[in-house]
């Protein structure tokens, strides 16, 4: 079985479909393969959804303890080890835009030796939400994301307010 590194980008790309990224992450074929991330990849992408309301928090950390709790999905876990490394390596690099989480997933694939990654960025992106998920049966849900699969179709939660529409999340300054 092959092994697949789940960057940030992907899991945006998984929660909202509307992203940039959204069709690279509806093409990565999983059938025969397992998902590799990291808890701070995990971190960045709540991060990314923190400004977006509550309802958009809470769909964010049910995908999140899903691929928790997936089997197909390795999680590596933080360490004060990782840090060092992922520090170093930034260090090394000031020449390149990586991230520092970027870092530590370079150093994570080559520990695991995984050589794939998703979605291919080709440079580093460092925008914020481009979309929202609307709650419908995504294929990137029900097919790109084994952790979501799952998901697919599930009810929406509560919108924030009542009265809003339940096919969307509110954007940066609405309610």
């Amino acid at each position: 079985m092959r092994r697949v590194f789940a960057d940030t980008h992907f899991w945006i790309a998984v929660f909202v479909p509307g992203d940039e990224w959204a069709e690279a992450a509806r093409g990565v074929d999983l059938s025969d393969a397992s998902l590799v991330t990291t808890e701070e990849v995990l971190s960045e992408f709540l991060t990314a959804v923190c400004d977006h309301g509550d309802h958009a928090r809470r769909l964010a950390c049910e995908l999140v303890r899903e691929i928790l709790d997936d089997p197909r999905a390795e999680v590596v876990v933080q360490s004060h080890e990782s840090f060092l490394a992922g520090l170093a390596l930034y260090e090394r690099r000031p020449d390149k835009e990586y991230s520092f989480t970027d870092c530590i997933s370079m150093n994570v694939m080559r520990q695991k030796r995984v050589q794939e990654v998703r979605p291919t960025t080709g440079t580093s992106r460092r925008k914020g939400l481009s979309g929202y998920w609307t709650g419908e049966s995504d294929p990137v849900r029900s097919a790109a994301c084994p952790a979501a699969r799952r998901r697919s179709g599930a009810p929406i939660p509560p919108a924030r307010e009542a009265g809003a529409p339940r096919d969307r999340l509110p954007g940066p300054g609405e309610s």
